[in-house]
């Protein structure tokens, strides 16, 4: 499952490429219109909805790995950790969960940002997630830097994988 797939390239391209599985949320529904004309005979993978909440009212154990590329900071912070546990849930023994986050702490909102009705940039230290998801039950793989280059200013992200 990909939390926030933007258009679907290339993540969600890659995964139905390669066989697998693949279901993606995305709330804004521009986004999700590219991604289904991008990838008609796959259309039906891709929903409109809100992040946690797709999470919560899916099955217990149902899905075998969680990518999130540059966007769980779109949902405000305050959720987080409600969404890391429904997560946990929804993930099978074993499964992977592989998302992005910033070095700072932070929060804002932007009207109609890509489609969506409300943006959210809401973060906290790349560490707190870190220790987060350890207190959760989550296993620590690995954590990765890169420096990027976003609306012309250098951003840090942080690439970090937990299994379950």
């Amino acid at each position: 499952m990909e939390l926030g797939f933007g258009n679907g390239k290339p993540i969600a391209e890659n995964l139905i490429q390669n066989g697998f599985d693949y279901v993606g949320i995305d709330i804004s529904d521009r986004q999700v219109e590219l991604a289904r004309s991008y990838f008609p005979k796959h259309k039906e993978r891709f929903e409109q909805g809100e992040m946690l909440q797709f999470c919560k009212k899916a099955d217990a154990e149902s899905f075998g790995g969680v990518i999130s590329m540059f966007a769980i900071f779109h949902l405000p912070r305050i959720y987080h950790l409600e969404l890391f546990c429904e997560i946990q849930r929804i993930l099978k023994n074993g499964a992977p969960v592989l998302f992005t986050c910033h070095n700072s702490v932070w929060e804002g909102m932007e009207e109609n940002w890509l489609g969506a009705p409300q943006m959210f940039w809401s973060n906290f230290l790349n560490r707190w997630y870190e220790l987060t998801l350890r207190e959760l039950g989550f296993t620590f793989v690995a954590s990765y830097r890169k420096v990027v280059q976003f609306t012309g200013k250098d951003e840090t992200q942080y690439f970090i994988l937990f299994v379950k």
